[in-house]
């Protein structure tokens, strides 16, 4: 088998002595070139090549076209499936169509779906870094997907007062958005900023105090943020002598 599809070839027939399958299950009768006695057939540099033990010249048969083989493959502590456009590869733990072959120069576009629990991290090999991954089939080319475990940050606010909660890196904007997956390791710090009239008066959860939250993402975390309403106190003097007012 080879680029997805299984080849059986037979040395008896008459014109069908080769067969192909997509699943193994269901075969569909192909045309060989001469019928001789074909005895063996492999898939080696994006051709299938079948050899006889009969015939003149003709003891060979090719399958056309030589493809351009890309291969996939999945890292990291996380899972996830790499899949391609045009469809042909679909790479993951219970998908395992990994090699597959295009015709010349096709441009591959592979898009990562990480599992639930991962986060995809980044591409190697013929394409680097966390964005599209586009492959021009020149040549055989190989890609690498890594997909790391990741945990959920929560965050939730409390008090009568408003406020909002910010990441770095980004994840977490609450207001909008409260929860996000983080890869393992990584230090997220929290950040937060009192609305009108509200004061910031401490995180609780996995962070304490007033000062910067720091959260290693090494499991779920979950970190509260309160704000309470903040009013103006005015004080005035009055008569006609001097003195001071000072508050405790």
């Amino acid at each position: 088998s080879g680029n997805g599809v299984f080849v059986a070839v037979s040395s008896s027939g008459s014109g069908d002595r080769v067969m192909t399958s997509p699943d193994g299950f269901t075969w569909t009768s192909r045309t060989s070139a001469s019928d001789n006695l074909w005895r063996s057939v492999a898939f080696a540099g994006g051709l299938f090549v079948a050899t006889s033990v009969s015939g003149g010249s003709d003891r060979v048969m090719t399958s056309g076209t030589a493809l351009n083989v890309l291969t996939a493959a999945t890292s990291g502590t996380g899972t996830g499936t790499v899949t391609s456009s045009p469809a042909a590869v679909s790479c993951g733990a219970s998908s395992l169509a990994c090699v597959r072959g295009f015709a010349p120069n096709t441009v591959v576009t592979l898009t990562p779906s990480p599992s639930p629990g991962s986060a995809f991290v980044g591409w190697s090999g013929a394409c680097t870094g966390s964005g599209a991954c586009q492959v021009t089939m020149d040549a055989a080319k190989s890609v690498t997907a890594d997909f790391d475990a990741s945990f959920d940050l929560t965050v939730t606010r409390s008090g009568n007062g408003s406020g909002t909660v910010t990441s770095a890196p980004a994840g977490i904007d609450c207001g909008a958005t409260c929860s996000n997956a983080f890869v393992d390791g990584t230090v997220v710090t929290l950040t937060a900023d009192p609305g009108p009239n509200s004061v910031f008066t401490g995180f609780s959860g996995a962070c304490s105090g007033t000062g910067t939250c720091q959260v290693t993402m090494d499991q779920a975390r979950s970190v509260n943020a309160e704000f309470k309403p903040q009013f103006d106190l005015t004080v005035t003097r009055s008569g006609n002598g001097s003195g001071t007012v000072t508050s405790a």
